[in-house]
């Protein structure tokens, strides 16, 4: 820039030197001849003089400057090579050197469709993540009310509302009473634990203020809980009384009487403390044992004893002759007859009689079902039996071995078959045929009884 100027400076006296000498030839050349000018002359020649003079300085000004300039440059190639060489040494000795690293331009990446998609997804993960920690407090209370509400309107469900119809029977409750207050109190906590919760999990994200609004939330929140409490109570009653929520379902649906619920609640008593001894009692003893584990599974079943001889200890009833039990579903007989051995064999287990032929053939049962029923619910068999429909005898086999810890005991369902023949009329009505499948036993051909059944009886027995 500086050479540049000093070269257009050099032209503009150049320019001024030439411009005066013009004027100098026109001047001597006008009339009168140059004696009539002489001064004007002088004072020109001298102005051309001192500019010559600029000139020269000038010059040499510019012969100085390329010197300079020719010299910094020879001395900055010599630096730049030397720091070149020990680069690293100079930056060390003298870090003010180094010069700043300008950021590295700008990179323009062309990526494919899935690479803008997946990395959408990584920013999208991102920001849920921070979201997710800056909100963990609320997370949290919000997973707890939720995990609270569930469990205790699964615990309402999973018992049809029914868990407290064995304590209220206890206390001397009808069936239909029971089961009424009970679901009336199974749907208030479910219905004041779902509100509750919905609007304890709109305070913690909205932080609402309306007093009206916490007072709802909070009377609500006071009838979930004495009603959860209650419901548990009875839940927690049924479950040590060994009542499943299959037999609570066989009480609503078949209305058991205060009176049958009592007895079903014995029969457990029985069962749960007594179970671990099945291997050791006497034979009288393991016969009342199984005839009530037979009770427990058909209850599981959708089934109701209907027969008169109901067992509600290991001593009473011992050495009976008649039938071991009849149930119904409401629409449906079975004739059952139950085997508590040592062996897991079920072939052999029911035995000829002097008079009345095999245990559980049509005239052994003719000659002992009278005995083992009322009026009515006999009446009710014999009109079935008219209508065409057959009542299954079955065997119920409870092999000793199977009890698990005294709590869990496999029992074998077999139906008893006959040759198809005419037999014996019922009670002097018309004689029916049944027609079965085989001579031997057969595994039952109805829905409702399994093969095997399993019954489970509560982990914690008595002494």
């Amino acid at each position: 820039m500086f050479q540049s100027s000093l070269s257009t400076f050099h032209n503009n006296i150049n320019s001024t030197i030439d411009s005066l000498r013009a004027t100098s030839s026109r001047i001597s050349n006008l009339s009168g001849g140059p004696q009539n000018l002489s001064t004007s002359i002088e004072h020109i020649n001298s102005r051309i003089q001192t500019e010559e003079r600029k000139l020269v300085s000038v010059e040499q000004l510019g012969r100085r400057t390329d010197d300079f300039l020719r010299n910094t440059m020879a001395t900055d190639a010599r630096v730049s090579r030397q720091i070149n060489q020990n680069r690293e040494d100079v930056f060390r000795e003298f870090p003010h050197l180094r010069p700043p690293c300008p950021p590295p331009p700008p990179v323009v990446e062309r990526r494919s469709r899935w690479s803008r998609f997946w990395g959408s997804i990584g920013s999208g993960l991102s920001r849920a993540a921070n979201w997710v920690w800056d909100n963990r407090r609320r997370i949290l209370t919000t997973g707890l009310i939720i995990v609270g509400a569930a469990l205790a309107i699964v615990a309402v469900v999973k018992t049809g509302g029914l868990a407290l119809v064995p304590l209220l029977a206890k206390f001397g409750m009808g069936t239909a009473k029971a089961v009424t207050t009970s679901k009336i109190i199974g749907g208030v906590a479910v219905a004041s634990t779902a509100s509750s919760s919905a609007m304890n999990l709109a305070n913690t994200w909205f932080e609402i203020e309306s007093s009206a609004f916490h007072g709802i939330r909070n009377t609500l929140n006071v009838i979930s809980g004495v009603t959860n409490v209650a419901y548990s109570i009875g839940t927690i009653f049924s479950a040590a009384k060994g009542i499943s929520t299959r037999e609570l379902n066989t009480m609503k649906k078949l209305r058991f009487t205060p009176d049958e619920i009592q007895t079903a609640l014995k029969q457990n008593d029985v069962l749960r403390a007594n179970g671990r001894h099945l291997m050791t009692m006497n034979d009288n003893a393991a016969g009342n044992f199984g005839e009530m584990l037979t009770d427990k599974a058909m209850r599981q079943e959708g089934f109701r004893r209907v027969s008169l001889d109901v067992k509600t200890d290991l001593t009473t009833g011992v050495g009976q002759r008649g039938i071991d039990g009849v149930f119904s579903n409401g629409s449906q007989f079975r004739i059952i007859e139950t085997k508590t051995t040592v062996s897991s064999s079920t072939p052999s287990l029911l035995k000829n009689t002097t008079n009345d032929g095999r245990q559980m053939s049509s005239q052994w049962v003719h000659n002992r079902l009278a005995g083992s029923v009322s009026n009515e619910v006999l009446d009710d068999m014999v009109m079935r039996i008219g209508s065409g429909q057959q009542i299954p005898r079955v065997l119920s086999h409870v092999p000793r071995s199977s009890a698990v810890n005294g709590n869990v005991f496999n029992l074998t369902f077999t139906n008893i078959a006959e040759p198809s023949r005419n037999v014996m009329t019922l009670l002097g009505e018309t004689a029916q045929t049944i027609t079965v499948a085989s001579p031997n036993f057969t595994l039952p051909a109805i829905n409702l009884l399994l093969h095997p059944t399993s019954v489970a009886i509560p982990a914690f027995q008595g002494r």
